[in-house]
């Protein structure tokens, strides 16, 4: 026996659809969400990240190492 499991989709409606309000955000199932979406009553609303990254400066007088050249190996005789 298989589940399947629904995922909710965030939409944002851009017209009144039934008991749904313009400005109004709700959760709907991914078919409902296609069809407003193609009927042009609704929006999806984009997932922001859960993560957020940051870059730091490297501090002044930083010294790096550069790698060693890598040498052309060796061909095994026959």
């Amino acid at each position: 026996m298989a589940v399947s499991s629904v995922q909710p989709v965030q939409m944002k409606m851009l017209r009144s659809y039934g008991r749904y309000r313009t400005g109004q955000i709700v959760l709907v199932t991914g078919g409902l969400a296609r069809t407003l979406e193609l009927q042009r009553y609704a929006v999806r609303v984009a997932s922001e990240p859960m993560l957020e990254f940051a870059t730091a400066a490297e501090p002044d007088g930083l010294e790096r190492t550069e790698p060693p050249v890598v040498k052309a190996r060796r061909r095994k005789r026959a």
